[in-house]
């Protein structure tokens, strides 16, 4: 564990890693570091919220997400499908775990090095995908992917993310050289890619004020808000569940999710 100036407070993960930016001056009053950290443990929140839906193994939306790296060498590093949907089983993949990635092993990547997520909808309908994460300088980001790059002076419209039936996608897309850099300070980071049958409307409307690819040239969003954006999501997918919701006589006042309509698969990395 990391030696902590004295008298300051920080958080750390369950496996006792410091996390970033969260330690104070030598001396803080507990209840000056408690207002310190709100938007941290916000954060944390907000992720955790999203963590909750990941349902890779009970998913029945047929999808398929590649984690690749495209700099300094082009590989697959990561797998993942959800295999109980309609079709899925009957495909040939390496798996969920990269080559050389042993199963409960988080896989490390190089400052310099860029990735990016290949989206695959096995359907023959359309599906709707958009990426929820936490950065590995502790902040939370989003992509509300544009598949077909607008016009120069272009606004971001509610389909620009939508993966037509039996396509697949690379996320980001042609912007920004195609791919993600891994920088900032070494630490982890996890991303959820979310994909709905449904257009997530609410969410288009939450990051629509930052979908602006002149200022985020390189198609991750920060944001400021990041429990405003979860709990767009989450009402985006209930309002894609809402029939299955109602047929089982689950109330409005509860989170009622359908495994048929939605589908969150994460990846975990460490930035070393």
């Amino acid at each position: 564990m990391p030696a902590l100036p004295q008298g300051s407070y920080g958080l750390f993960s369950l496996g006792r890693t410091l996390l970033p930016n969260s330690v104070g001056e030598g001396g803080e009053a507990v209840k000056m570091a408690a207002q310190r950290l709100i938007p941290q443990l916000q954060t944390l929140r907000a992720v955790k919220l999203i963590r909750l839906t990941a349902n890779e193994g009970a998913s029945r939306l047929g999808v398929g997400v590649t984690l690749e790296m495209v700099a300094p060498l082009g590989k697959t590093l990561l797998q993942a499908v959800t295999r109980r949907a309609k079709g899925v089983e009957a495909l040939s993949l390496k798996g969920s775990v990269g080559a050389g990635i042993e199963p409960g092993q988080i896989m490390s990547l190089s400052p310099g090095s860029r990735i990016r997520y290949r989206v695959e909808n096995y359907r023959e309908t359309p599906i709707y995908c958009l990426l929820f994460g936490l950065h590995n300088s502790g902040n939370a980001i989003a992509s509300y992917p544009a598949f077909d790059p607008p016009e120069p002076e272009g606004k971001p419209t509610l389909e620009q993310n939508l993966i037509p039936g039996g396509a697949t996608f690379t996320i980001p897309g042609d912007i920004s050289e195609g791919s993600f850099p891994i920088k900032g300070t070494p630490g982890l980071a996890e991303t959820y890619l979310i994909c709905s049958d449904r257009p997530f409307q609410k969410t288009f409307l939450a990051l629509a004020g930052a979908m602006d690819p002149r200022l985020e040239p390189s198609g991750i969003i920060t944001l400021r808000q990041p429990m405003a954006i979860v709990q767009a999501i989450l009402q985006d997918l209930q309002q894609s569940s809402l029939a299955a919701s109602q047929e089982a006589g689950i109330s409005s006042d509860y989170w009622g999710l359908d495994a048929n309509t939605w589908a969150t698969i994460g990846f975990i990395y460490r930035v070393v």
